[in-house]
């Protein structure tokens, strides 16, 4: 009966820690859900339709574990995190790929919409997409002034290194001449 249990326990930890952690910040939800087949996906550059309303955002991360993580399989957690709230459209406003450095998995961050059509319309307003491109506009500047500060510490580090290199030579070169006197003082002494 306890190895069943224990098995069950182990197999219900396994299949939650292979999947891509989801996380949710909901503004507003609609009563009926929509599946997520149903869901209108926007991609990074894409223009978000003018009737947009947000309903909040979702992020699908990398639980350091997870499997099942490509782009297509993040994609639809996304979508059904909007669907499960009432909302048909999906704007992606930032895909984090894998790499050999950092993460195996696909990464995303959207916000989750309501649309009452997929239209965009360049001459009206679209507060949806204004706020996005106001989004991407910060994260170029942090990621930015991030590479301006490591640049700064980068030389920081060249410069204390530099001077330990110049505080050895001088500390071997008033070693030399300290030894130059001495082996003349010696000189002197044994000529007397």
């Amino acid at each position: 009966m306890k190895e069943t249990k224990l098995l069950a326990v182990t197999a219900i930890l396994l299949l939650t820690s292979c999947s891509p952690k989801v996380v949710t910040h909901i503004v507003r939800t609609y009563p009926n859900p929509v599946p997520a087949d149903s869901v209108y996906v926007i991609e990074p550059g894409d223009t978000v339709p003018n009737t947009a309303e947000t309903l909040g955002s979702v992020s699908v991360v990398d639980r350091g574990t997870s499997r099942n993580c490509r782009y297509d399989q993040v994609l639809r957690l996304a979508q059904e995190a909007t669907g499960k709230n009432g909302g048909n459209g999906l704007a992606i406003t930032e895909h984090v790929k894998p790499s050999f450095w950092g993460s195996s998995c696909h990464q995303i961050n959207a916000l989750m919409l309501r649309l009452t059509d997929t239209k965009v319309n360049a001459t009206e307003g679209n507060p949806v997409q204004d706020m996005i491109d106001l989004g991407r506009v910060a994260v170029k500047e942090e990621k930015e002034e991030r590479k301006r500060e490591e640049q700064a510490e980068k030389k920081k580090e060249e410069k204390q290194l530099l001077d330990k290199k110049k505080a050895g030579k001088d500390r071997e070169r008033k070693r030399g001449i300290i030894l130059t006197i001495k082996k003349k003082l010696g000189e002197d002494n044994n000529r007397r």
